[in-house]
């Protein structure tokens, strides 16, 4: 497919014909080995959200030079990426052919690992929700890393800085009711956040059976979410077709001369010296490259660590960084002693439940209605193709419910419960004492939050999705191997601290209530099926074990922003320690605790903050 009509106004409003002095004007992509600069300012380790961000922002300056090293390709403006219609719908030939280790809580179950493998990374192959956690949820950064500026009203300019906002429709706020606060908004950002103009009419009936079971129902939650509320995707309002790192701050800066991207390429490990990159050119999971083929990039300033929760720590490892034991345990020789590397590491676990919608006056109401009529589905695939409408345009939910322990009925015993026993208890054994030490004001800090009603610990979907949002459980994400083709050990862990499982089951209870209790659900025939009204805890237990999955693609943490002491890994500047300010990590391996939402927003802001610390205009 060619680029779209915007992908090409975007390329022309921001291009850039000013060549600073020295660097060589061939274009944005390094076709050829000799078209590299001998170093660059910044040598930027993934083309994901983080890294392409930093890259932007860095780049903007003509003196600086920055190179960004993608593992992944460059997707050619096809339809399975740009169209909302395709965002649930999974994309092996984008993603690391990664799967864990058994879960045992979940019945000792392997999963797949979803981890974007192209430029623009997740935000490229999400389902395009594009939310932010409650101001309790980055409270609890600032207040874990001692620093306001890593708080709700610190972070809240950057949230704004990377969005472009567009109102839902007049008519969609009166026949929907739609709800928004400008306020809470950026309006002059490269990422647009929009409504697609097909919602569901079941969205509404969500929002109504909320307020029939006394849940809050915000004005915006991207000001506060907790409870219920409309959401907007990172969908742009014009093309209708996703708006990702890759078609916005990548598009922005790929006519800058001093801005380079070396896509298909694997880092292996950084230099023990940590003033260069080791990788492997024209990198394809399947096919082993030798050990002539290794190559090095230089840079001059720093080392920005991008690659993800799953794939930073493995480079960390790679390159004798972590601890002590994990490194004897692979043969390599230690070069910073960070026992943090790997550790913390956390994800929304989910259920998928199901209800039933066939007695819909209008079957097409039906979001899933696209999956069984075929002929609906070209149908519509057509009228998406001439006008930009229908549900071509829609992609996962514009609604959700973020849940408090208050409105799942978690008691406030269990949470006291949870906060008396000992911190090692439910954690992974042979774990560095800082390690621990950090685990506990972490935890403590949770379910002081928790129990104040600050945050949400389960996300819920429509009634027929739940999902975990404040895990106690820890797993580990580590180098499986010293062959950097060995794709990273995950261990979830899930479920290993029981308040997680109770959590998880007063979820699933109150989705079987949306659904058969409320007087809104009743109104379009919706009737549930997963889970069945009238389960017991036992019989709920059980849908977990079998059913759950450990992963809502929210990877997060194994790289954890807290102090050293704490079992930490970076600064509040995101310096990796000991490397005297040479390595960053910018990506939500550097989440001290995930926050409750999907986790995109998150890291735009958490990478334009970046950008400007580094610049030093924070």
């Amino acid at each position: 497919m060619k680029p779209s009509f915007l992908s090409a106004l975007v390329s022309l409003a921001f291009s850039c014909c000013g060549n600073a002095a020295g660097i060589p004007s061939f274009g944005t992509i390094v076709a050829r080995e000799t078209d590299l600069l001998p170093e660059y300012d910044y040598v930027v380790v993934g083309g994901g959200v983080g890294g392409l961000v930093v890259a932007n922002r860095l780049s903007e300056d003509p003196d600086t030079t920055v190179l960004v090293i993608e593992a992944g390709k460059i997707d050619n403006y096809t339809d399975v990426v740009q169209y909302p219609r395709y965002a649930s719908i999974a994309r092996t030939n984008y993603s690391w052919p990664i799967t864990s280790l058994p879960v045992p809580a979940l019945n000792n179950r392997t999963s797949s690992v979803a981890s974007a493998r192209v430029l623009g990374g997740g935000s490229a192959i999400n389902g395009m929700a594009f939310d932010r956690g409650s101001p309790g949820d980055y409270n609890l950064w600032g207040e874990l890393i001692e620093d306001d500026a890593w708080s709700w009203e610190g972070l809240l300019p950057y949230f704004k800085k990377s969005e472009t906002f567009t109102p839902p429709t007049e008519a969609q706020q009166r026949k929907l009711g739609i709800t928004f606060d400008l306020d809470a908004h950026g309006t002059s950002g490269p990422v647009q956040s929009s409504y697609p103009p097909w919602i569901s009419i079941t969205g509404k009936a969500f929002i109504d059976a909320l307020r029939q079971l006394h849940i809050p129902i915000q004005l915006d939650g991207t000001a506060n979410a907790i409870g219920g509320f409309w959401n907007p995707n990172s969908l742009n309002p014009v093309a209708r077709e996703r708006s990702y790192a890759r078609t916005t701050f990548h598009e922005i800066a790929k006519s800058r001369p001093n801005y380079h991207v070396l896509p298909e390429t694997l880092v292996t490990n950084l230099t023990p010296d940590l003033s260069s990159v080791e990788y492997i050119t024209g990198y394809n999971p399947s096919v082993k490259a030798s050990p002539r083929d290794t190559k090095r990039s230089q840079a001059r300033k720093e080392i920005i660590l991008a690659a993800g929760a799953l794939h930073t720590p493995k480079i960390l490892q790679l390159s004798g960084i972590g601890s002590s034991s994990v490194l004897k345990s692979l043969g390599i020789k230690q070069v910073l002693d960070i026992p943090g590397v790997g550790e913390n590491f956390q994800d929304h676990p989910v259920v998928y439940g199901a209800m039933d919608l066939t007695n819909l006056d209008d079957p097409t109401q039906d979001p899933s209605y696209l999956s069984t009529n075929a002929t609906y589905d070209a149908a519509m695939g057509q009228l998406y193709e001439r006008n930009r409408t229908g549900p071509w345009t829609f992609s996962t939910s514009n609604v959700f419910a973020f849940l408090t322990a208050q409105h799942l009925n978690v008691s406030s015993a269990a949470i006291a419960h949870a906060a008396s026993e000992p911190a090692e208890k439910y954690l992974r054994a042979g774990l560095d004492s800082t390690i621990i030490h950090g685990y506990e004001k972490v935890k403590s800090a949770v379910l002081k939050s928790t129990a104040e009603g600050k945050i949400a610990l389960t996300e819920n979907l429509f009634g027929s999705v739940a999902s975990l949002q404040k895990p106690l459980s820890r797993g580990s994400v580590h180098a499986a191997s010293t062959d950097p083709y060995k794709m990273p050990s995950v261990d979830y862990r899930s479920f290993t601290n029981p308040l997680d499982l109770q959590v998880l089951v007063q979820s699933l209870r109150f989705n079987s209530d949306v659904i058969s209790q409320t007087r809104a659900y009743k109104a379009i025939g919706a009737v549930v099926q997963t889970p069945e009204s009238g389960l017991s805890d036992k019989e709920l237990v059980e849908l977990v074990r079998t059913a759950g999955v450990p992963s809502f693609s929210h990877p997060s943490g194994s790289c954890a922003m807290l102090k050293l002491e704490d079992g930490g890994c970076v600064d509040n500047k995101l310096r990796l320690y000991g490397s005297e300010g040479r390595v960053r990590v910018v990506d939500a391996s550097i989440f001290p605790v995930v926050p409750s939402t999907h986790t995109q927003s998150t890291v735009y802001a958490v990478a334009e903050k970046a950008a400007d610390i580094i610049k030093g205009v924070e």
